[in-house]
């Protein structure tokens, strides 16, 4: 009997990281990947909202709802695309490289008005060794530094020290599964209900696609890296 009372103990203060305060205060995996989605579907697509607000058919209540269901699905997409990485090792360090990806594409999305699509993307990669230091030089000032402290650094650096709630492999498997599942389902609700809004909005504006951010930054190196030959660009240009 004291046998089983020192293990379950033991498991207690392994599973809580041999403090019950931290184990109480600790943020749950699911929680985590909501807020992320949360800030990234909303605060990181300001370029987004703002280009929205310029389109005069959406000027209007109808345009609001467009807006808040278009935030919906990139919430959920996030969420479905997070869910992927929700493990004790991966999760941080990914949340932490697709906010400074969000970060960065607000930035140029907002000040120098392009759009980041595979060509974008393209160029980006292919600039000389040589050259990155004038490049830093160019492209780095304050406006840029404070977007990336407020929109990436701050919120990672509230993840990292926010404890994570320590869920065993097997249930954080399913919990993960019915996160995305869920998301999904989120998501593919969300498009059928705006489905012809989105469809005529994006037919008409069709660069409005390459704004929702960062997801725009990862279909083009998910593109880049599926048929990289087709997407050469030529170093004189």
């Amino acid at each position: 009997m004291s046998s089983l009372k020192l293990f379950r103990s033991t498991e207690f203060a392994l599973s809580s990281f041999f403090s019950p305060q931290r184990e109480r205060a600790a943020l749950h995996p699911v929680w985590a990947i909501v807020l992320v989605s949360l800030w990234i579907a909303t605060v990181c697509n300001l370029a987004l909202w703002r280009r929205l607000a310029q389109l005069p058919e959406l000027n209007n209540a109808a345009g609001i709802w467009f807006g808040i269901g278009l935030a919906v699905m990139i919430g959920a997409a996030t969420s479905a695309l997070l869910c992927l990485f929700a493990w004790r090792w991966t999760f941080k360090p990914v949340v932490t490289l697709l906010l400074l990806a969000a970060a960065l594409g607000t930035y140029f999305m907002l000040n120098d008005g392009i759009v980041i699509d595979t060509p974008a993307m393209q160029r980006a990669l292919q600039v000389n060794p040589g050259g990155v230091a004038d490049l830093v030089r160019n492209v780095v000032n304050w406006r840029m530094l404070a977007s990336v402290l407020v929109l990436a650094v701050l919120p990672a650096a509230w993840l990292w020290r926010k404890p994570l709630r320590r869920v065993r492999p097997g249930r954080q498997l399913v919990v993960n599964a019915f996160v995305f599942v869920a998301s999904c389902a989120l998501l593919a609700g969300a498009t059928l209900v705006f489905h012809e809004d989105l469809a005529s909005t994006m037919q008409s504006h069709t660069q409005l696609r390459y704004l929702v951010n960062p997801l725009n930054s990862l279909y083009a190196l998910a593109d880049i890296a599926a048929t990289p030959t087709a997407h050469e660009v030529d170093p004189k240009n």
